[in-house]
């Protein structure tokens, strides 16, 4: 996002101090046209450098939201080595098939330049609705901003942008972009999910929990340790329980060391 504001920021100085053209010449250089990429002498640059070029403040505004609401917490659910993977490589595939499609179609045209970050946003959007679908974002839905599960965000955008495609709308949004971004996010997300290590999930002996509960607080922030199924949440859950818990046999604080549970009357259970 910084970056993005950076280079918009750049570009506005630039036309304002010294050419007032400069937006054209970026775009035209930096952005990325179809016939820049399958040509004799193609500018593989662009499959990057246009995702940084908006054409003005509301392209930029809206895409930042965007990465705001959906990537933010991605980025926070997957890290920010697999976010960086799949945002560039949504982005980046996201062109080429654009440029394939194209090249495909007669009555589309090679040399419309597209630029913006919308096909990698698009890709965060399918890799975090494919990934972790039960997630809530903070999205706009026609007129109203509101939280929802993110898989109803990833089919009601895909299934517009899609619809555009199919019909060929010829407007100035990359809809076969926005596409191929949503589609390889999805493929990256799923290759980085299925050759990622394995990891076996340690569970704590809820049993053992259950002899600790001894207040109606524990005892309801237990039910909520035992229905969660994001691991996270329940860890955060079972950190909680675990600083109001006490002995059940001298009632004093227990201390937690490592993953074991000792208090000073000598009581001691490992969890």
């Amino acid at each position: 996002m910084l970056t993005n504001f950076i280079v918009s920021a750049t570009m506005f100085i630039l036309a304002f101090m010294f050419d007032g053209n400069i937006f054209t010449k970026v775009i035209v250089d930096l952005g990325c046209r179809p016939s820049y990429i399958l040509s004799l002498s193609p500018k593989i640059y662009t499959i990057v450098t246009h995702m940084y070029i908006h054409g003005g403040i509301l392209h930029l505004l809206m895409n930042m939201i965007f990465l705001i609401f959906i990537g933010m917490p991605f980025e926070e659910r997957v890290g920010s080595k697999k976010f960086v993977l799949i945002y560039f490589g949504a982005g980046t595939l996201g062109v080429l098939l654009n440029a394939l499609v194209t090249y495909s179609y007669p009555l589309l045209n090679p040399d419309v330049i597209g630029i913006g970050a919308s096909g990698a946003i698009f890709g965060i959007m399918g890799a975090y609705a494919f990934l972790h679908p039960r997630d809530e974002v903070i999205a706009p839905l026609g007129p109203i901003i509101t939280k929802v599960p993110v898989v109803l965000v990833a089919v009601v955008y895909g299934l517009i942008e899609t619809v555009y495609v199919l019909f060929f709308v010829q407007d100035s949004v990359g809809h076969i972009v926005h596409v191929g971004g949503f589609v390889s996010g999805i493929y990256v997300a799923f290759l980085l999910k299925k050759y990622e290590p394995v990891k076996k999930e340690e569970k704590t002996d809820l049993g053992i929990f259950d002899k600790l509960a001894s207040t109606d607080e524990l005892k309801n922030i237990l039910q909520k340790i035992k229905k969660e199924d994001i691991p996270e949440i329940r860890n955060v859950w079972t950190e909680e329980f675990m600083k109001k818990v006490v002995c059940p046999k001298c009632g004093a604080k227990i201390i937690i060391k490592g993953n074991t549970a000792i208090c000073k009357c000598g009581y001691k259970v490992k969890l």
